[in-house]
């Protein structure tokens, strides 16, 4: 916590991934010490996967859905590679941790992506 601290203090965002369904706990306090316009959610993919990273891409993605459905069942037990569009599920364990509402959690940490990488 002492180093989050220090980085605050300098000005930085901080980027929460989907590890934060690894010890949420310990990401709930976090999350609560970081200012609304720091925070912003990302995926870190292809890296950092967690359970349930591919779901959305599995069940949304036209290649996927061509596939037989035995092999779209294990590609969604896999964590790897995480993919792109598990962002949703980072910004709703976000929202929930943080106990905001999703839309609100999303506009906010939008604007501070925009504001970051200009």
């Amino acid at each position: 916590r002492s180093d989050l601290d220090d980085f605050l203090a300098l000005g930085c965002y901080i980027g929460f991934t989907g590890s934060i369904f690894k010890e949420p706990e310990e990401a709930a306090d976090l999350l609560a010490a970081v200012p609304r316009d720091k925070l912003m959610i990302e995926t870190d993919a292809p890296y950092m996967g967690f359970a349930g990273c591919r779901d959305v891409f599995v069940d949304l993605d036209p290649a996927a859905q061509s596939l037989p459905a035995g092999k779209r069942k294990k590609m969604k037990k896999q964590k790897y590679p995480n993919v792109p569009s598990s962002l949703v599920m980072v910004l709703d364990g976000v929202a929930k941790a943080r106990g905001e509402e999703r839309d609100e959690v999303a506009k906010y940490t939008t604007e501070n992506s925009k504001r970051f990488f200009g």
